[in-house]
């Protein structure tokens, strides 16, 4: 059986010290990233995702959006990374068929974020992943997604063994359309990133370390 989180809980587990993220100056090691990823499963459970329920992220690169790859699939949803490349319109297209209630963003996609919640029947809740608090240019209700963590209490790292996705399950969707046409959703399952990171990572020189 394969469950990416679990990646994480073993390193934890491991090398609690290591680091496993490094972004904009500030460092968390693995012991870190395994609570922090915990602490959002369950702040999202607590707003209703279920098993097979989609959580949307709209970002840029950064420590959070590695986090957002897996912490759905801890409680048996799915991630759905949104290119952030396309207009809101498209955008729109693709929240509209994944059907997410929840979507976190980054600062650089405040306008886009407040916009996608006034279009998107699906949308309930906005997560503002960055340092700061949300501020007033976004819609009343938006939560902040280091605050949900500090929030949340001490989590068992097998809180959530008997709904968390596996192997062939589906841990990701992607949105893509190839050349033409409208973003299809295409669906990766654990056992999938597995296998591409097993066959890419010496191409690129991956370490340990």
């Amino acid at each position: 059986m394969i469950r990416y989180p679990d990646f994480i809980r073993k390193y934890a587990y491991q090398r609690p010290d290591w680091r496993a993220t490094h972004f904009e100056g500030r460092d968390y090691s693995w012991a870190q990233m395994n609570r922090r990823v915990h602490a959002i499963a369950w702040q999202l459970e607590k707003l209703g995702v279920r098993p097979g329920d989609r959580v949307a992220y709209l970002g840029l690169n950064s420590h959070w959006i590695v986090e957002m790859y897996v912490v759905p699939s801890m409680i048996g949803a799915i991630s759905v990374p949104i290119n952030h490349r396309l207009s809101v319109e498209e955008m729109v297209g693709v929240i509209g068929d994944a059907s997410p209630a929840i979507l976190i963003f980054d600062r650089h996609f405040r306008e886009q974020a407040a916009d996608l919640l006034a279009l998107c029947p699906s949308l309930h809740t906005l997560i503002l992943a960055d340092w700061d608090q949300p501020a007033d240019d976004l819609p009343d209700g938006t939560l902040h997604y280091d605050t949900l963590i500090d929030e949340a209490p001490a989590v068992a790292d097998d809180a959530f063994d008997d709904r968390a996705s596996r192997s062939d399950d589906t841990m990701i969707l992607f949105y893509t359309s190839g050349t033409t046409g409208q973003p299809k959703g295409v669906m990766l399952s654990h056992s999938n990133f597995l296998v591409n990171a097993t066959g890419s990572g010496h191409l690129y020189g991956y370490r340990q370390d």
